[in-house]
């Protein structure tokens, strides 16, 4: 007996949401796989380097063949049509001349049968040698260093024949030498081609040298051969020197320096310290001092003299100190005597090698002055700086500007130290005599005092004359108001007024008189036509700088909205020191852009900056 199934079929709607989601699933997948292969395919193209890519594929199967592109439709011509145009085909132009084809003259010949030369390639490995004529003498054309040198770098002499074959310079190394330096010194001899012997003496590379304090003789005997065999006919010979120790640097010098100074000598060359020493003498007036070698300790006292001393080569130097101070205000010599050794050579010094400074005095102002070029102490230009000159520097560092009185007042007041100098800034005021107090407790650099008052008197005197303007070579004045054109001036009761009138076209001529004014003996004058001329009250006290409005209403009244002003002290004064400008009364502003295709132009009003149309 049967049983019935209960599982029941799948509805047709179910199968194709199934097949739907699949192809979802499939469509996402895809998706993100090209994604993928996007963004590694961009990282790679990232990391490659600008320019030609190449790049090999599996060959395939050939691409298929274009499509034969349509015929384009056509219709056969008639016979009327085909008639009309084999008649023109025989037709010729009126213009057309007949002319023979251009044969040329003669055809070029056929090319010359070359030689054949036969030869072995490559060729045989022994090669006749050129025979060169042997000169049966040689001789020596040039030779250095010679005579008396501040520094001796190298020994060369050079050949008139070749004195060795031509060889690598260590096949050459252990060769007889056809040179004799006496004494002998380290270092390598060695052949430049085949004539020229060159020594270079050891030593740092960039810093060989022979060894100072020394004199060497050079000789090439009698009978030496070149390598052709031809022969020196007497012997060469000759000598050069290096110089005995000379001192290169010495601390200190000049003054005022300290009374317990640490001193130092720098040489040229190697020396013994203790052994300079004892040749080294210092005298300050009648008396001598005992010297003793600088310690550590000195030196770390002294900042300026350790410098130097560091800076030079720990064999060339020395330092030393005296056992006692040096007075005040006095000059120190320092002296290297006579037959001072050398730890290079047997020369010693023939001369004598003196140096000299000065100790410190006691702090005293030396001069006082308010303008930079000249000792002026009295109707000073206002506005200059005071000048306070001291015989020592100032210790600036326990400096209080609380030390410096000035009477009467000064505003604005800078007091600075610069060395030995005392800067005073100010607004001083013109027509005033000031009064500089310098306080006794002002230091200098040695822990001095002053030790006294110091009073200083500086004057001032009336304000130079000043003619200036703010304005350019163009002004245009205010629309809004009556026209005016400000000046500024110091010191000047009236200024003299010449203007001329213009027009536009002028304009060019303008810029070339502005140009040439200035120059010296120009005789240059301004364009137009000079209609005006007259004086200007100027109402201002004396030294104050004053500004004058100009009415230039009668002006434009008379010659119109164009004018070159003239501004000067007088009619006599030279232009070169006048106010020119090119006034406009105006009530449009005008502005422009331009392109290659278009001009734009914008016009407003001066008075209120409002749009104008129909301009």
């Amino acid at each position: 007996m049967l049983k019935p199934n209960n599982r029941r079929e799948p509805r047709a709607g179910t199968r194709s949401h199934l097949l739907l989601l699949c192809v979802f699933v499939s469509f996402t997948l895809l998706g993100l796989f090209a994604l993928d292969a996007a963004a590694q395919k961009s990282a790679e193209k990232k990391k490659r380097p600008d320019g030609l890519e190449l790049e090999l594929v599996e060959g395939g199967e050939l691409a298929a063949p274009e499509e034969v592109k349509k015929k384009t439709p056509s219709e056969p011509l008639g016979e009327k049509e085909t008639q009309a145009v084999i008649e023109r085909l025989g037709k010729k132009a009126p213009e057309a001349k007949e002319e023979k084809f251009a044969f040329p003259s003669s055809t070029l010949p056929p090319p010359v049968t070359g030689t054949k030369i036969k030869s072995v390639f490559p060729p045989p490995l022994k090669v006749p040698g050129i025979k060169i004529p042997a000169n049966p003498e040689i001789e020596v054309l040039r030779y250095q260093p010679e005579g008396s040198l501040p520094l001796a770098s190298h020994l060369s002499v050079t050949f008139s024949e070749a004195m060795v074959a031509l060889d690598t310079h260590e096949s050459l190394a252990g060769g007889e030498l056809p040179v004799i330096l006496t004494p002998p010194v380290k270092g390598i001899w060695r052949w430049v081609g085949t004539k020229t012997l060159f020594f270079e003496p050891g030593g740092t590379k960039g810093k060989t040298r022979f060894p100072m304090a020394s004199i060497y003789k050079v000789e090439i005997p009698g009978g030496t051969r070149s390598a052709g065999g031809a022969k020196l006919k007497k012997k060469i010979s000759w000598t050069f020197s290096t110089p005995a120790p000379t001192i290169v640097s010495a601390h200190p010098q000049g003054g005022p320096k300290r009374i317990d100074p640490l001193m130092v000598l720098v040489f040229d060359q190697r020396i013994n310290p203790d052994a300079v020493l004892e040749y080294i003498t210092v005298q300050a007036g009648t008396k001598k001092y005992v010297l003793r070698r600088a310690t550590d300790a000195d030196l770390a006292a002294d900042a300026r003299a350790k410098k130097i001393f560091s800076a030079a080569a720990e064999d060339r130097r020395v330092a030393f100190v005296a056992t006692e101070r040096f007075p005040t205000s006095a000059t120190v010599r320092i002296q290297a005597g006579k037959g001072l050794p050398s730890l290079e050579g047997p020369l010693k010094t023939t001369k004598v090698q003196a140096f000299s400074f000065r100790t410190f005095a006691p702090l005293k102002v030396t001069e006082h002055q308010c303008y930079w070029n000249n000792h002026q102490k009295k109707e000073c230009p206002p506005g200059q700086p005071m000048l306070v000159y001291f015989n020592n520097n100032i210790d600036a560092k326990v400096f209080d500007p609380s030390q410096v009185k000035i009477k009467p007042k000064l505003d604005g007041k800078q007091i600075n130290i610069h060395g030995n100098r005392l800067h005073i800034h100010g607004r001083t005021r013109p027509r005033t005599a000031y009064t500089v107090t310098l306080k006794p407790s002002i230091k200098d650099v040695f822990s001095q005092e002053l030790g006294k008052e110091a009073s200083l008197a500086f004057s001032y005197g009336k304000m130079s004359e000043r003619l200036s303007s703010n304005s350019g070579s163009l002004v245009v004045t205010d629309p809004a108001g009556p026209p005016k054109f400000s000046i500024y001036t110091i010191n000047h009761d009236t200024v003299h007024l010449d203007a001329y009138r213009v027009n536009p076209d002028q304009w060019s001529a303008y810029n070339n008189f502005l140009r040439e004014y200035r120059k010296k003996n120009s005789k240059a004058v301004p364009p137009g036509e000079k209609l005006y001329s007259g004086e200007v009250d100027i109402k201002g006290a004396p030294d104050e700088l004053t500004e004058t409005a100009i009415d230039l209403r009668p002006v434009f009244e008379e010659l119109g909205g164009q004018v070159i002003l003239v501004i000067r002290k007088n009619e006599k004064n030279e232009l070169r020191t006048a106010v020119i400008t090119w006034a406009q009364r105006a009530s449009i502003a005008i502005d422009a852009f331009v392109d290659a295709g278009k001009l734009l132009v914008w016009t407003s009003a001066l008075a209120d900056g409002a749009t104008l149309e129909g301009v």
